[in-house]
């Protein structure tokens, strides 16, 4: 993300849980490492940064994850499509 991306993250963030945190809003943006800073700083800006930590607990990071990706080889000859 860049900075004025995290910057309009962090202001949509603050006016959706203005009056009442919600947690799916968070969901996002807490599944990659740059998402979880804009969280931080939105719920410093709520002053609650307590919840943080429960909503590392609901939404986990996925470094890990494997996803099914095929590999296909194609070769060529005289730029003609071998088989």
């Amino acid at each position: 993300m860049t900075i004025p991306s995290k910057i309009r993250s962090v202001i949509i963030l603050v006016n959706k849980n203005k009056n009442q945190i919600k947690i799916q809003s968070f969901e996002k943006y807490m599944t990659a490492p740059c998402g979880r800073q804009v969280t931080r700083i939105t719920l410093q800006k709520l002053m609650r940064l307590d919840l943080y930590k429960s909503l590392k607990k609901d939404f986990p990071l996925n470094l890990f994850s494997i996803k099914k990706i095929e590999t296909r080889i194609v070769y060529y000859k005289d730029g003609k499509k071998v088989t």
